[in-house]
């Protein structure tokens, strides 16, 4: 009870601080950071040890609620001191933006919105990303045997821990990865629609490419955080203020808790033809075991590299061979040395107890221990928060006719950082957002906009 209680005070301190946070600035990466981590790593972990150890609420037959049952009071106190030293490096790097002394404005003339700069850049990105991920989808149609057969087999291809080498060729495999440039088209060609002609009818293509891959996919997140954004650009331009807009995204996220599993059973049923009705009970219990992957991760934290040792920020260059076709090098005879990822690690591990697996990547905090116990977590959080600072900049010089790519951008770098974070699969992964990054950066500049918000006086 005393860690459930640390737990507590710690979230109830930083929920207050976090109100504090947006209202300061409103939705940016470091507030999207803010929030989610403060759900993953304090306010997830006592309602599992209260709901697991003190109730018979959760069925112990779910994998992962029966590891988390069975850990150690060693292991929840390492996760809780990862988690604690996290926060406390989040708030030492973004002290600006949280504890503001002085804002300074941003001054945006009307020139700004007169040139066709920004917009012809994120529609010309907007075409090309539409290319390349329309014709990698089309390329994985046809390795799959069309559209039907795709979505029939759809649920046997997901996990990390799947062979998809009898699926897809090598140039197959390299397609699906590529098929993320679709979600990258759908938020460029939103964000300038009003501002280009001819873009409606290219967004009309993607989306339904779009809609197809995620019926492939039958990943929830996608589909939540990909609706949540076009619905955040329309209540912008609609002249909400955010602080509704957030009151509105807080009554979703209840409708997504009490209805993940339901929306998990649906997807699923694309390919076996059957739709299972779940109780509310199974709604709860699904979206908790989703929920708390990140926090069982921490508490394996030291089996993990008891196991397979540490990494020592290896990672940081293994991605390097792991973006590479290994499979289409290898047909002209250039063989690439193999490297067991983070990823592969984790999914294989929680694998052996035959869950279901829609991906178990390895998380923020866990990703850091990997690399050197508790002071390569201190480490790892201190190259990627600077990170993320460099690129909230960038994205904060965004004007806000560009609430869509703002947005979708903030969540996703944030789901990337705190759920997924391996180096090794993120370049690969979310190449085009990488893309993206770099040329709003160029243009940001090129627009005299890319400077500090806050300054310390």
């Amino acid at each position: 009870m005393l860690l459930i209680t640390l737990y507590i005070i710690i979230a109830i301190g930083a929920t207050f601080i976090f109100i504090m946070h947006l209202k300061n600035i409103g939705i940016s990466i470091s507030t999207t950071f803010h929030v989610v981590y403060l759900v993953y790593y304090f306010i997830i972990p006592p309602v599992m040890l209260w709901m697991l150890d003190y109730t018979d609420m959760l069925s112990l037959h779910i994998i992962r609620f029966d590891f988390i049952a069975n850990t150690t009071i060693e292991q929840r106190y390492l996760s809780f001191l990862l988690a604690a030293i996290g926060y406390v490096f989040f708030l030492l790097i973004f002290h600006a933006k949280i504890f503001p002394k002085k804002t300074e404005t941003l001054s945006i003339g009307e020139d700004f919105y007169e040139t066709k700069g920004l917009y012809n850049t994120l529609s010309n990105a907007g075409w090309v990303f539409a290319m390349i991920g329309i014709i990698s989808f089309c390329v994985v149609i046809f390795e799959l045997g069309g559209v039907s057969s795709m979505l029939a087999i759809a649920g046997s291809l997901r996990g990390y821990n799947v062979d998809i080498s009898g699926n897809f060729s090598a140039i197959g495999a390299m397609c699906l990865q590529m098929t993320g440039f679709l979600f990258g088209a759908a938020i460029c060609l939103i964000s300038c629609r009003k501002k280009k002609k001819n873009i409606s009818l290219w967004l009309a293509v993607v989306l339904f490419f779009l809609v197809l891959y995620l019926l492939y996919n039958q990943g929830r997140s996608p589909i939540v955080f990909f609706s949540v954004c076009v619905l955040y650009a329309y209540l912008k331009k609609k002249g909400i203020k955010e602080s509704r807009i957030i009151a509105v995204f807080f009554v979703l996220a209840v409708a997504v808790i009490l209805g993940s599993g339901s929306l998990r059973a649906t997807l699923r049923s694309v390919s076996s033809g059957q739709v299972v009705e779940l109780s509310l009970i199974d709604n709860i219990e699904s979206t908790l075991s989703d929920l708390s992957y990140p926090y069982a991760n921490t508490l394996n934290a030291m089996y993990f590299t008891e196991k397979y040792g540490f990494r020592f920020f290896k990672d940081y260059l293994l991605w390097i061979p792991e973006i590479l076709p290994s499979r289409l090098l290898s047909l002209i005879g250039i063989q690439l040395p193999e490297a067991q990822t983070m990823t592969e690690i984790v999914s294989y591990e929680y694998s052996k107890g035959f869950t279901y697996l829609g991906g178990v990547p390895v998380d923020f905090l866990t990703s850091g221990y990997f690399q050197g116990g508790v002071l390569g977590a201190i480490v790892n959080s201190m190259i990627v928060l600077c990170l993320l600072r460099k690129m909230e900049r960038i994205i904060d010089s965004l004007p806000k006719e560009c609430s869509s790519i703002k947005f979708w951008m903030c969540c996703t770098i944030t789901l990337a950082v705190v759920i997924n974070l391996d180096p090794c699969k993120l370049p690969l992964s979310y190449l085009y957002l990488f893309i993206l990054i770099f040329i709003l950066r160029k243009q940001a500049i090129r627009m005299r906009l890319y400077r500090r918000i806050f300054r310390l006086m």
